[in-house]
């Protein structure tokens, strides 16, 4: 079920810094009202694995592992996806602060993100934030 990992991601891309912001937050609950795959989520489904994110990282958990286990269960074009709109969750607040940029390497290594569509990603995000 890629909503679940979608969701996954998300969180774990706005909490990268440390703190979500209120834009961040915004972009998660857009998404979660309007995505295909995530609207189908009840509330209970959604706060689980919001949980379950903050969970695996109040736990020591790194990103590289949660990005590894979440990577297991996405095939690669969800993996493109997810690492899509994980990049415009880290933008949502018109910076991509040093943490957020690392999880983005993180997944972009880790999920073997073409560099096509790496590119076609960065360019759209910084077209729409002005993000250098």
């Amino acid at each position: 079920m890629m909503s679940k990992y979608l969701l996954q991601v998300l969180i774990l891309a706005a909490g990268a810094d440390g703190e979500i912001q209120k834009e961040e937050l915004a972009l998660i609950h857009k998404y979660k009202e309007h995505y295909p795959s995530l609207k189908d989520l009840n509330s209970i489904e959604y706060d689980t694995e919001i949980a379950g994110i903050f969970n695996k990282i109040k736990a020591g958990m790194s990103s590289e592992y949660i990005v590894d286990d979440i990577g297991k269960n996405i095939d690669s074009d969800e993996k493109t996806t997810a690492f899509a709109l994980a990049y415009e969750i880290c933008a949502s607040n018109f910076r991509i602060v040093p943490p957020e940029d690392d999880l983005l390497d993180v997944m972009k290594k880790k999920w073997k993100i073409s560099e096509d569509d790496y590119n076609a990603i960065v360019r759209s995000v910084n077209i729409r934030y002005k993000i250098n």
